[in-house]
């Protein structure tokens, strides 16, 4: 069961929050001759890098996931040839939330006896990005899913091989963004429930809070709030990257409520036993498609909370924020608690001139026309002035610093 009633505008999601992830269908896989590999590489801003068919033809859907994804011309280049029969299994970013989705959308093909009978002894490759090498807590992952037991490499130059296996995807996008899953993947994560389960160890804690704030200062301001706020409820404020994946696992499997900002952080509800609690606050006002599709991989009580104002988020790519919560009259009244408005005037004006450093003058989104009224005393909309602290806010580390002490 999954509750919205705590946004501040559920409508403005429209048909976006009732569509079905879930398909049914028969995955296979394709046979590429002559195909080629293209490492990443960062096309202005895009991610590039995939495959080729031998025509020199970018296969959609072959590098990060469709609609983010492209080839880029190799005349000139140097072309290794390999007379070698591969499989390929994607662009793997080392990026938590898409280690759970996009990067192990292909493996479902080591728990398939035609397949590994057919090609289990080839080569199993994949294209870090930026050069990456895999996190321990990916690298335990996959190997919970059984990657040991094949030949996994990372290609980082351009190669066209023989004859190139392309598993189907059984975490996929559609062409409108929509993500699906099949029953395949749900057999990914139970595998890996599974892995937790027989090494379970009870914990007294039981609820859990799932922070960004050490790992994403430089873009955040006011989880502390947050933090600070379930606390005194009683939850245990954990920040995930500070452990390992099993310990991680261990947690969720001994959670019965659980709460995250949404992105990679609240994607982990995927390990939470079913009927298990989740409450998940929108970090700006877009709701990620990942997030919405793994709501429905296991059956929970999930309630969507309204408890920001991040209303300066880059409007073509508002994941990268910066984002600002606030302790929301939707938030308090969600778990019961007389309604207090609590932004802080002086924390949002640091916050806009934050986002004004890393993305320019931002028409404030019309997500939240109502919220900040409610919660703010001036208009949000940013001066033409440039501040002394927009100019400090464009280095890195003074952006990361502020962040931090107001986070």
């Amino acid at each position: 069961m999954t509750n919205y009633d705590f946004l501040y505008n559920k409508e403005y999601y429209g048909s976006l929050l009732t569509a079905e992830h879930r398909v049914d269908r028969d995955l296979r896989w394709s046979v590429i001759p002559n195909g080629t590999v293209l490492p990443h590489q960062d096309l202005n801003g895009s991610i590039g890098g995939g495959l080729l068919n031998e025509r020199g033809e970018f296969i959609i859907g072959s590098g990060l996931h469709r609609g983010l994804d492209f080839g880029y011309k190799i005349a000139g280049e140097a072309v290794a040839e390999r007379e070698e029969d591969v499989v390929f299994l994607g662009l793997w970013p080392d990026v938590w939330g898409h280690c759970l989705t996009d990067n192990i959308r292909r493996l479902w093909v080591l728990r398939s006896e035609e397949f590994m009978n057919r090609y289990g002894h080839l080569r199993f490759l994949y294209l870090p990005m930026y050069n990456r090498p895999l996190g321990q807590n990916f690298r335990k992952l996959l190997e919970i899913l059984g990657a040991g037991e094949v030949r996994l490499e990372p290609v980082n130059q351009i190669t066209r091989f023989r004859t190139i296996i392309l598993p189907d995807e059984c975490f996929c996008t559609k062409d409108d963004g929509t993500r699906l899953f099949t029953r395949e993947y749900q057999a990914l994560i139970d595998r890996i429930r599974d892995y937790g389960e027989a090494h379970f160890e009870p914990m007294d804690d039981r609820k859990l809070y799932f922070t960004y704030r050490n790992y994403s200062a430089m873009r955040t301001i006011g989880e502390r709030k947050l933090e600070q706020y379930f606390s005194k409820m009683g939850y245990r404020i954990v920040s995930p990257e500070q452990y390992t994946f099993a310990e991680q696992l261990n947690m969720l499997l001994n959670c019965v409520a659980f709460a995250s900002t949404i992105g990679s952080a609240s994607h982990n509800i995927i390990f939470l036993r079913d009927g298990t609690n989740a409450h998940l606050i929108p970090r700006m006002w877009f709701i990620p498609e990942y997030q919405l599709a793994l709501d429905q991989v296991h059956d929970l009580n999930i309630t969507y909370v309204d408890s920001s104002l991040s209303l300066c988020a880059a409007p073509n790519s508002p994941w990268n924020g910066p984002f600002y919560y606030i302790i929301s009259r939707q938030l308090q009244e969600c778990f019961g608690h007389s309604c207090r408005s609590r932004a802080h005037s002086i924390d949002f004006g640091v916050y806009r001139d934050l986002s004004r450093a890393m993305n320019g003058e931002v028409r404030p989104a019309e997500y939240y026309c109502h919220a900040w009224r409610e919660y703010m005393a001036a208009d949000p909309q940013q001066t033409s002035k440039e501040t002394l602290l927009v100019k400090l806010c464009r280095n890195y580390r003074v952006r990361k610093l502020i962040a931090g002490l107001l986070g």
